[in-house]
């Protein structure tokens, strides 16, 4: 992982875009008064513009080179969880539920001190320079959870795992949070699970249909566990 490209971009912003595409668009500008409207309001005003223009392209797009995108930092994040949850089951001495398939939630992280946030240019989204994976995996009896965090300006990962049994859990829901980032409201989503009233654990996700159907398979599985369903 390009640890250093990555924090110049979570440490960046885009003013040079903007400012250069200012410049850009006055050479252009002049440019085209002189050559296309044949207007000349001074000497050497084709090679001025030209420079006006050079000195734009260089401002807007040559720091965006020497830094990550938003196109990098994803797939920086897809090569450090893909198939994650196959090997976390491929190396944990369970046997797997047939009812309840694995899965693999993940989100960027956005609180802690040392978390850096960034809106993208291209798309709007804010990512952050942590990540969380979390492999779900399900026997009769229960939740296995493997989670992996690691960042994305520095060689640092830490695993952990949770074990949960169906019989003692309330429930699993999803739950949406917002948090302001600047000017923005952005919607978080978390998978939480819930035993003797209290959260035992609040796993970041990217809310779809999937988060439903396992917040649905595992309840059934509660209380089938207490014997509430027949």
């Amino acid at each position: 992982m390009e640890y250093e490209r990555n924090l110049k971009y979570y440490k960046s912003n885009d003013k040079h875009l903007h400012i250069g595409m200012i410049i850009l668009g006055v050479g252009v500008l002049l440019f085209a008064i002189g050559n296309l409207l044949g207007f000349r309001m001074f000497r050497m005003q084709t090679p001025l513009a030209m420079t006006i223009m050079g000195i734009g392209a260089w401002v807007a797009f040559v720091p965006a080179g020497k830094r990550s995108n938003e196109h990098d930092i994803d797939d920086a994040v897809l090569r450090s969880t893909d198939k994650y949850d196959e090997e976390v089951a491929e190396n944990v001495n369970i046997t797997l539920s047939r009812r309840i398939k694995p899965v693999l939630f993940g989100n960027f992280i956005y609180d802690g001190e040392d978390v850096l946030v960034r809106r993208g240019f291209s798309d709007r989204k804010y990512r952050s320079s942590k990540y969380v994976a979390s492999a779900l995996l399900f026997t009769k009896d229960g939740i296995y959870i493997s989670q992996k965090m690691f960042s994305l300006i520095e060689d640092s990962t830490v695993e952990t795992d949770m074990e949960f049994v169906f019989e003692y859990l309330d429930e699993v829901y999803a739950v949406q949070e917002e948090r302001v980032f600047g000017e923005d409201k952005v919607k978080l989503h978390f998978f939480v699970i819930k035993e003797d009233g209290e959260e035992k654990a609040r796993i970041p996700v990217k809310y779809n249909a999937i988060v439903d159907r396992v917040c649905d398979d595992v309840n059934n599985a509660i209380a089938e566990a207490k014997g509430l369903r027949k």
